[in-house]
């Protein structure tokens, strides 16, 4: 079993679906299993219907713009034949969508600013994205003789309850996904789960390159691979610097730690399943399927490359002890115990005797929240819409340059990571 991932960019529209069949049938596989994303910028637009600023009518005509947009990509994929429209259940799943809408509309006006209920409502609305374009693959992809069953992601991915970052259940999860054939060829949604109780979850931002590892793991598969718009894994955006390289190959380590820091080809958390069954992952362009693209593997030779990473829109926080007290043990282990139960990713941070920084990306439920609980204790300041830049095996005569450019809110530098926070927008070919 070998498993395909193809994201937003890949299933686009009815041009891009129709290139994705032209890549199955290149590549050949014996037995597959497809993880499809949303389509285009679909998950966007489904987050911005629940944007309480947002009123119920301009929702609905959002809602609408959604809903008219998949139906022309039906009609042009399906070339307009009625009986294949219809098997994509849109009809269904849009009247479904819209009554999920208002109902999740009016839970928020009734709790405004408590991250738990957007959080669960978020994951019911956004979970359509993948639902809706994967019904439209497998649609098309049958339509020309594909011999491929649809599945319905939620009943095989097994998760907790932490909503918009749900852990997965992986004894569960395992267990329904090995008792699948093998000898068939399937094709689910990335990014969404559901409860042992069966409410719906979603993985994390990105999360199906995450998906595509959880049914790689459970199939035992032979290889992986992720299909981008771009030419494989870089050192750098190459849309945002001159000077990028792509990797040939790269180790799981190395893998990694680049998106831990934020590198946004892959999904953080793809690696581990893979690593523990020793599946290669590649990572190709959808573009132009004969480049070689990224290989990750188990090899041992660390690449001394140096990369960069930028992260946009964050925030941060400086909690400022009041009356002199110190930061030590016991506050530092109060303040993680509280980002843990708000749900704050760190991304990085700085301890001082009488303060605490740290940068989070940018959302303002969350920000109101870090506020409410720790202005009693702390002084609270923050500054948002920043941007962070790591450097991996950074060089130091490189980041004399930077500071001359840039005004630097925080710095964190080890032997091989170096860190800045930064409100300046940040252009790579400008400093390196």
């Amino acid at each position: 079993m070998k498993v395909m991932k193809f994201g937003g960019a890949s299933v686009k529209n009815a041009a891009a679906i129709r290139h994705l069949l032209d890549i199955l049938i290149h590549e050949n596989h014996e037995n597959y299993c497809l993880i499809i994303s949303a389509m285009d910028k679909t998950t966007n637009a489904l987050e911005e219907l629940l944007d309480e600023k947002l009123s119920e009518e301009k929702a609905l005509d959002a809602f609408k713009e959604i809903k008219d947009f998949h139906y022309q990509q039906a009609i042009d994929l399906l070339d307009g034949d009625e009986g294949l429209i219809e098997a994509t259940s849109y009809a269904r799943l849009f009247r479904e969508l819209k009554a999920e809408l208002l109902s999740a509309r009016l839970k928020l006006a009734a709790h405004p600013n408590h991250s738990v209920t957007f959080d669960e409502q978020y994951d019911r609305i956004v979970s359509y994205g993948e639902i809706l374009s994967t019904k439209l693959v497998h649609t098309f992809l049958v339509s020309r003789g594909q011999n491929i069953e649809w599945l319905y992601a939620p009943k095989y991915v097994i998760t907790d309850v932490n909503h918009r970052n749900a852990g997965v259940d992986w004894e569960n999860t395992n267990k329904r996904i090995a008792d699948l054939d093998q000898n068939k060829n399937y094709l689910s949604q990335g990014f969404i789960g559901s409860s042992i109780s069966g409410s719906l979850t979603t993985l994390g931002r990105e999360g199906s390159d995450y998906s595509a590892a959880i049914f790689s793991y459970g199939f035992n598969a032979s290889s992986m691979t992720v299909w981008k718009d771009v030419s494989g894994i870089y050192n750098a955006d190459p849309k945002l610097y001159r000077g990028a390289e792509v990797y040939t190959g790269i180790s799981y380590e190395d893998a990694t730690e680049m998106t831990y820091y934020g590198a946004k080809v892959i999904h953080p958390k793809t690696l581990r399943p893979l690593y523990e069954k020793q599946i290669r992952l590649c990572v190709k362009s959808f573009l132009n399927p004969a480049l070689l693209g990224t290989i990750i593997d188990n090899r041992r030779t660390s690449n001394n490359t140096p990369t960069f990473i930028i992260k946009e829109n964050q925030c941060l926080v400086s909690l400022q002890t009041k009356n002199l007290d110190l930061i030590n043990e016991g506050s530092i282990s109060y303040i993680y115990r509280m980002l843990f139960q708000l749900r704050i990713r760190v991304n990085v941070l700085q301890i001082s005797a009488l303060s605490f920084s740290f940068s989070f990306d940018y959302d303002e439920r969350r920000l109101k929240e870090i506020i409410a609980n720790f202005e009693v204790d702390y002084f609270v300041r923050y500054n948002d819409h920043l941007q962070m830049l790591t450097v991996r095996n950074y060089q130091s005569d490189q980041l004399s340059n930077f500071y001359d450019n840039y005004e630097v809110l925080l710095e964190q530098r080890s032997r091989n990571v170096v860190q800045f926070v930064t409100k300046n927008k940040l252009n790579l070919n400008d400093v390196f």
